[in-house]
């Protein structure tokens, strides 16, 4: 069985399934992109969120209700992005040290890109996730644009 899709992804996606999409209240949507959540300290992590944050805001799919789940995302990406920076700079330093250092480093590393790749998939970044959504425009309200 597979698992849910949000239903603002499965809109994009073209609803493959046809089936009826769930109704009930939206997810609350703040009136202009989130800013990185202040626990979210690490630079690569904060790079990652601003880079992506307004598609995700403009396709639907970043709300109130996910901030911490982009989150996570941005994190695990900051510590991937960390390790990997690390282990490059200790292989120029000192190729023999890298060796001590790069066990326990590849392991975090590993670790963090199996998480930003999970994280990666629920919010439709990775190719397979990809091909499975369609283009469409996004308007929160059906009668957003009459007065345009």
């Amino acid at each position: 069985m597979s698992r849910p899709v949000p239903v603002e992804l499965a809109r994009l996606r073209g609803n493959p399934g046809h089936r009826p999409l769930r109704q009930g209240p939206r997810s609350p949507r703040a009136e202009d992109v989130p800013d990185p959540p202040a626990y979210l300290h690490d630079e690569f992590g904060r790079e990652e969120w601003t880079r992506l944050a307004p598609g995700l805001f403009a396709l639907g799919l970043l709300t109130d209700f996910d901030i911490t789940a982009f989150a996570i995302h941005c994190a695990n990406y900051g510590r991937w992005r960390r390790c990997e920076q690390m282990l490059s700079e200790a292989m120029e330093r000192d190729p023999a040290a890298a060796q001590i250092l790069a066990g326990p480093l590849l392991k975090i590393t590993s670790a963090a890109a199996r998480d930003v790749l999970r994280t990666a998939a629920e919010f439709g970044f990775t190719p397979s996730a990809r091909s499975r959504v369609t283009a469409t425009d996004y308007s929160p309200n059906k009668f957003a644009g009459l007065l345009a």
